[in-house]
C-alpha cells in the first residue's frame, strides 16, 4: 500500500515535499510519471535522469511541480522554491490522488 507522507525539509532547495512511502524505487518513478501524466492529466514539461536522481517537471492548470527520485529519499512531489500553504495543499491533493490510483490498481 502506498502512503503519502508530508515532509518539510531544505534538502536541495526543496522546502516541502510529499513522499510516496512504499513506492520509492528507481523504477517506481516511471509508474508515478505515467499515473500523473495519463490518469491525472498533468502535462510533462521536461524530464531527465541523472546518476543518482530522476526529475520530471509537470504543470496542471497553474500549478507547476516536480516528481523527483533521489536515491537517498525515494520518490516525491515537490517544488524548487518555497511556496504558500495553498500551493502545498493543492500539491498534497495531487499526491493523494496519485497514491489512491496506485492503491486501486494494486488491489
Amino acid at each position: 500500500m502506498v502512503k503519502v507522507v508530508k515532509d518539510v525539509t531544505d534538502i536541495e532547495n526543496i522546502y516541502t515535499c510529499f513522499d510516496f512511502d512504499g513506492f520509492g524505487d528507481w523504477d517506481d518513478f516511471d509508474v508515478l510519471r505515467t499515473v500523473l501524466a495519463k490518469h491525472l492529466r498533468c502535462n510533462v514539461i521536461e524530464s531527465f535522469d541523472g546518476i543518482y536522481s530522476r526529475h520530471c517537471y509537470f504543470k496542471k492548470g497553474k500549478l507547476a511541480f516536480k516528481l523527483l527520485h533521489h536515491e537517498d529519499f525515494g520518490n516525491c512531489l515537490c517544488s524548487n522554491e518555497k511556496k504558500d500553504e495553498d500551493y502545498y495543499n493543492a500539491l498534497g491533493d495531487i499526491a493523494e490522488d496519485t497514491a489512491s490510483h496506485l492503491n486501486a490498481i494494486n488491489k
